[in-house]
């Protein structure tokens, strides 16, 4: 989505934006097609699937909108308009690659609270493998991960199109491509010295987590509550014997 810039309508980078959401969604959402009522799991699949993905589509819209998007109007081609994109002051195209990174978070927040909300599946979360990126969770929760991830991939996609555009400017996608540099190798150095400092040991904190295998007809089967619990209770009991 980061060539939102060259499109040549706002109604098309509201396509573009809304089928790549759609697509994400259906893919992401597929576990609802496990809950035991087939026809209510395909309708809410989709509908759910269709609704988040109105955030993505305004979201490109919304970027294209801030880089001033009917200037590339009058480009005949998508390849033009990505010229014409490299024309802008660079601080300009900076400063527009950390809106839109601010943008993807600020509906990240409408998603997680409009209509109860739906706090699920957040960009920021892909990144649970990175331990010294997330470090900064503990100071942005989620958000800030989710953050870095969109400011770093558009900066990446902008620095790739100036490569491919404009060979000749042999470190031009550097420009692109590092005030996101910077701050990820920040948030990494940050994380990695979180990391490496020793946790204060003279508390120690003993807990279990009890995670029963249940099968999706009998979670929506409210008769066999009962059994549930007992299972948990069960194996906590196991844990106090180990």
């Amino acid at each position: 989505m980061a060539g939102e810039s060259s499109c040549a309508a706002g109604s098309k980078c509201f396509r573009i934006g809304y089928f790549a959401g759609l697509a994400n969604y259906l893919c992401s959402l597929y576990w609802l097609l496990f809950i035991p009522f087939p026809a209510g799991a395909i309708v809410g699949w989709f509908a759910l699937s269709a609704y988040l993905a109105l955030y993505p589509a305004v979201w490109v819209w919304l970027c294209w909108r801030l880089f001033s998007g009917k200037k590339f109007v009058a480009a005949q081609t998508w390849w033009s308009a990505v010229g014409e994109f490299f024309t802008t002051d660079r601080w300009q195209r900076s400063s527009w690659m950390i809106l839109c990174a601010g943008l993807w978070v600020a509906l990240d927040m409408v998603v997680a609270r409009f209509l109860s909300g739906f706090p699920w599946n957040f960009l920021g979360v892909s990144q649970y493998r990175m331990l010294p990126l997330i470090q900064i969770a503990s100071v942005t929760g989620v958000y800030g991960v989710s953050f870095l991830v969109v400011w770093f991939s558009i900066s990446l996609a902008i620095a790739f199109l100036r490569v491919v555009r404009q060979p000749r400017l042999r470190w031009g996608w550097l420009i692109e491509l590092r005030l996101a540099l910077i701050a990820l190798i920040g948030t990494m150095i940050f994380g990695l010295n979180r990391l490496l400092v020793p946790l204060d040991t003279d508390r120690q904190l003993i807990m279990a987590l009890v995670q029963p295998s249940i099968r999706q007809d009998v979670i929506w089967n409210h008769a066999k509550d009962a059994d549930r619990f007992n299972k948990i209770i069960e194996l906590s009991k196991l844990d106090d014997l180990a």
